[in-house]
């Protein structure tokens, strides 16, 4: 069958894919549910993606083009949810009617009746079409290279922040709802969730993935949706930054490129480095907008800036995504506007005013997310909550934030990654650009790329991809050198500018591509090229048997797969301990009663949705700025209750406060709970009992007779 042809590629590499989880994994029926779903969610995408990119391509564009169409559906399908309010359900319907109708329709393009005169040239976007995508020998060797890859390291990856939208999508998955839950507020006596929470169109897919899969939405989250999703996006990468860095940059050098940063020149482990955004759980909507949505849209830009007059409509499509999957996306996108139009425009006039309308378009889709405000508000009041913290850690009490918070205060021995004070100034740290080896790297790409245009050997795409790369490093330095001025007038904004840098990924990747081929001589591309992948699977298979990859004992070259190897064996042993039948109806407690209210003393509030869900307060300097701005002084009564009990000090007038919130269950699961908790019950003569280790009930008092 014709169809069967034009879908044969895609279930090939599926079907690869689960082969290999269910070998290296190990897998189990969990990730057979998970990735079925994922292939449904792209086969989708696989099918009406001819429709815009032509009907004949090369494996991996056509992969691109599914990837583009499926995540530009899902996003038009929640944003039409949110508006209509339809449920899980519903979406599911539509996807599998989508899929029908698009088979149908693919179907008899496939067999329509053949073209009468001269086949036309270039990619044909009507017609009758023979055969499907291309297999070229390289393509294929790259994408075994990728799922080996994408099995090993992202099985059990560190999920930095994975946690913070854990609730939201459980609640979203129990009410099977695809609107933004506000379970996170509702325990701080707030009936809205607050503004970050309501860019939540990529937390939803998750959610849907788990309800079509019958997974738990956090075993999906942390365990079995962090391959598939983790090979598609790497995969998409790989065209996307191909078509920017040019053909004389193979796919294993762009993929070397990728790559290098965490097998080769690691240099420097925290949060806002490429090489740890890249190998953390590229669930997380930061981590997938910066590798997926910010390529996929530059590729479609490019193409439809150099004639491919279709690729407007999913660039127009993905218009939800780049609003509500990460408020900093737009951010992103305009910063690039300047080093991409160097690199992709035209000399003809039509080419240079379709850059000029994009480069309008990037300026009001960046307004528009502005306006909307579902980037983090309340500053004032999350820099009060911070400083009142802090103040309180001078009396020998502990910190409860992230410690990067607490150095927009002047003064603080606290330690951080990004900003620092000097001579009273607040600016980033150098750091941030000089310990990433991605663009530490892009520095000396462009030296190279300048230093080959100097000497005549370069094209005119290496002096393109100079010309971005140096304003790309220009645009860099320009943040760090204003930065004293803007974050010590502005200090609440650092939590953003300190991740400005991001947006420099795919020139820098596209520029450091294009000078390692360069630099290669054509005569051993294609061995160099070779032994790239293989030294990739290899350092993959050594990180999944918790052995160090081949060049550990080379001095100046370092892996960060190397460092990880004790966390990802920890992170193994935790998650193989839980079964993959376990659902969030198990993780419900057996003492919590419908009626119940909880006070949890921990900092861990996320991992615990029923207790959340019947609470009252929990850490989080957002949540708490969000309640603050809307309860005011009745929230600084709250908080001051929670932490004092937290922090196990003397308080007075709780038995008022306990009542007053309708306080049925005190929990403590630390060490020294129950002690703490039956002093507590002693000096303040609460009715309080203990039904089991660190969970003390409050007896509702007797009647007055």
């Amino acid at each position: 069958m014709p169809l069967l042809r034009d879908l044969m590629p895609l279930f090939a590499i599926q079907l690869a894919l689960l082969i290999a989880t269910l070998a290296l994994g190990p897998g189990n029926l969990a990730d057979v549910r998970v990735q079925l779903t994922w292939t449904g969610f792209v086969a989708l995408g696989w099918l009406i993606a001819p429709s815009w990119v032509g009907n004949h391509g090369a494996l991996m564009r056509r992969y691109l083009a599914a990837m583009i169409s499926a995540i530009t559906l899902h996003g038009l399908l929640a944003f039409t949810a949110s508006l209509c309010g339809f449920g899980m359900n519903t979406y599911l319907a539509i996807w599998t009617a989508g899929l029908l109708t698009a088979g149908i329709w693919r179907h008899d393009r496939l067999r329509g009746p053949a073209p009468v005169g001269p086949a036309p040239v270039g990619p044909a976007l009507g017609g009758p079409v023979v055969g499907g995508p291309r297999w070229p020998v390289g393509h294929t060797l790259v994408i075994i290279t990728l799922i080996v890859f994408s099995v090993c390291v992202y099985r059990t990856p560190r999920s930095n922040d994975i946690h913070q939208f854990l609730l939201q999508q459980q609640d979203m998955l129990r009410h099977a709802s695809l609107r933004v839950s506000s379970i996170g507020m509702a325990a701080m006596e707030v009936d809205q969730p607050m503004p970050r929470w309501m860019a939540h169109y990529w937390h939803s897919l998750p959610a849907m993935i788990a309800h079509t899969s019958g997974i738990a939405v956090d075993q999906v989250l942390l365990r079995y949706a962090t391959i598939p999703v983790a090979f598609s996006v790497l995969l998409c990468l790989v065209e996307a930054l191909r078509s920017l860095a040019g053909r004389r940059a193979s796919y294993p050098l762009v993929l070397l490129a990728m790559l290098g940063p965490v097998l080769l020149w690691y240099r420097n482990f925290n949060a806002f480095n490429y090489s740890f955004r890249i190998t953390n759980n590229l669930l997380l909507d930061k981590d997938f907008a910066l590798f997926f949505l910010i390529p996929a849209t530059l590729w479609l830009a490019r193409g439809w800036i150099h004639g491919k007059s279709r690729y407007w409509i999913p660039l127009l499509g993905l218009l939800p995504a780049l609003v509500r999957f990460h408020p900093l996306t737009a951010i992103y996108l305009l910063l690039l506007t300047a080093p991409f139009s160097i690199l992709v425009t035209p000399v003809d006039r039509p080419g240079i005013r379709r850059v000029a309308t994009l480069a309008v378009a990037t300026l009001l889709l960046c307004l528009g997310v502005v306006l909307i405000g579902d980037a983090q508000s309340n500053h004032e009041q999350i820099r009060q909550i911070i400083q009142i913290d802090y103040e309180a850690s001078l009396d020998r009490r502990p910190i409860h934030y992230w410690v990067g918070f607490y150095n927009t205060i002047p003064g603080t021995p606290l330690p951080c990654d990004t900003t620092e004070w000097v001579g009273g100034r607040f600016h980033l740290k150098h750091s941030l650009i000089t310990g990433c080896g991605l663009l530490a790297m892009m520095h000396l790409g462009v030296l190279v790329l300048g230093v080959l245009g100097w000497i005549g050997k370069g094209n005119g795409r290496t002096r393109r991809l100079f010309g971005s790369g140096l304003i790309a490093v220009g645009m860099l330095w320009g943040m760090w050198l204003v930065s004293g001025s803007f974050l010590t007038r502005f200090p609440h904004y650092a939590a953003g500018y300190e991740r400005l840098h991001w947006f420099a990924y795919p020139i820098a990747l596209a520029v450091v591509a294009s000078a390692m081929a360069s630099c290669i001589p054509r005569r051993v591309r294609r061995v160099v090229g070779m032994a790239s992948l293989v030294f990739v699977v290899v350092s993959a298979l050594a990180f999944r048997f918790e052995t160090a990859t081949p060049l550990k004992r080379l001095r100046g070259l370092n892996s960060l797969l190397d460092v990880e190897i004790a966390g990802v064996s920890r992170r193994r042993a935790d998650w193989q301990a839980i079964p993959w039948t376990r659902s969030l109806a198990d993780l419900r407690p057996h003492y919590l009663q419908p009626s119940d209210r909880a006070l949890l003393l921990s900092q861990e509030s996320t991992q615990h949705y029923w207790l959340i869900r019947q609470g009252v307060f929990w850490s989080d300097p957002y949540v708490e700025a969000f309640a603050w701005f809307h309860r005011g002084d009745d929230f600084r009564t709250d908080r001051r209750y929670f932490y004092d009990l937290l922090d196990r000090q003397s308080v007075s007038g709780l038995a008022e406060w306990i009542a007053k919130k309708d306080i049925t269950l005190i929990i403590d699961l630390r060490e020294g709970g129950d002690r703490f908790l039956d002093q507590l019950s002693k000096q303040h003569d609460l009715p309080m009992r203990r039904i089991e280790p660190g969970v003390w009930r409050i007896d509702p008092a007797p009647h007055a007779t």
